[in-house]
């Protein structure tokens, strides 16, 4: 028998820290720009802020300015963006952009800036000559995720968050969390110390932690999925998430997972579907996909089967049949055509 209805252990607000927990950073890419006015940089997903066709697309990328001049951003298709001294911005789905002293400035790929420009080590020289503008920028990788996976297999804390958030400085001054991180890491980049990169590693995920942590506190909502996250903070929604993300195995009822919010039935039904934007059962389901396409994508040899187990279905069968039908694979073939993919593009 299942006790989908003993209270969590833990308070429902962890529902947010679970999920910053299931974005692992598998690594983190950074370089320091020294620009002059005027100059103009377009960014990509698969350049990423190195400029370097590495084979992996970032999954998250972040821009802040040290010192200077202001610069403007624009994200591919939105609204440009000025970015002041100590302001940090950060793209949590590493969309297309460009920074520019000047919005009307044409911006040069990153892979030809580097070429006209200066690069020392982890810095780059670029620009005319003009007013100057200190920035540091970096790619983010997170440990089972990649571009191009089915929007049914993504994370849904990612999928919820806007293209571009901006935490504002405090009188040309970044905040105090987030000066403390910068100066920690500017050390790490210029050191040749063993574990630099670990470090720089580590202190990037709090970079990002921090940055969706501060957009959800500020209570700046203002994207397609806003009502997702503020799902997870909703008593009448939010115990029920928690318990879906950290007891996927449980053969969850929508009664079962009312009575964890203390609400009716009906009323939790119509206020999940409300805020979430699909019923109930439906998120469990997308929440096991995601679940299952992680297995399948990590590093981890665990059988089909197992994987099933893991995730709430009975039979390796039973997650076959309803993997095929959101993804259009079978679980195994998934996991093949992504090992295929993986190994020709040099992704470890």
């Amino acid at each position: 028998m299942n006790n989908s209805t003993v209270p969590l252990p833990v308070p429902f607000t962890d529902g947010i820290n679970f999920l910053l927990d299931t974005l692992s950073l598998r690594g983190a890419a950074l370089y320091r720009g020294r620009f002059s006015a005027p100059w103009g940089i377009s960014f990509t997903r698969d350049t990423g802020q190195t400029g370097r066709q590495t084979g992996r697309s970032a999954n998250a990328q972040f821009h802040v300015v040290l010192s200077g001049s202001p610069c403007y951003i624009t994200v591919s298709g939105g609204e440009t963006v000025m970015l002041q001294l100590g302001d940090f911005v950060l793209l949590p789905h590493a969309d297309a952009h460009t920074l520019k002293s000047d919005a009307t400035v044409a911006a040069t790929p990153l892979e030809r800036a580097l070429s006209r420009g200066v690069l020392d080590g982890d810095l780059l020289s670029f620009g005319g000559g003009g007013a100057p503008t200190e920035t540091l920028c970096g790619d983010i990788y997170f440990a089972g995720e990649a571009h191009g996976t089915p929007v049914t297999l993504a994370h849904p804390l990612l999928a919820a968050l806007p293209p571009l958030m901006v935490l504002r400085g405090e009188n040309g001054v970044a905040l105090p969390w987030l000066g403390a991180t910068l100066d920690f890491l500017r050390c790490e980049i210029v050191s040749d110390r063993p574990g630099n990169q670990t470090v720089i590693n580590r202190l990037a995920e709090i970079l990002f932690i921090q940055a969706v942590r501060s957009h959800l506190a500020e209570g700046d909502l203002n994207c397609p999925n806003a009502n997702y996250l503020r799902a997870l903070v909703e008593p009448r929604i939010a115990p029920a998430m928690l318990a879906m993300h950290t007891r996927p195995a449980i053969v969850w009822s929508v009664a079962s997972l009312a009575a964890l919010c203390y609400v009716s039935r009906s009323a939790f039904a119509q206020s999940f579907h409300a805020q979430v934007g699909v019923a109930p059962l439906a998120y469990l389901t997308q929440w096991r996909l995601f679940l299952a396409g992680r297995y399948l994508r990590g590093t981890e040899r665990i059988t089909v089967g197992e994987i099933a187990a893991r995730v709430g279905y009975g039979s390796e069968a039973a997650l076959s049949k309803v993997f095929k039908t959101h993804t259009g694979f079978v679980p195994g073939e998934y996991r093949k055509r992504n090992e295929t993919s993986s190994s020709a593009l040099g992704v470890v």
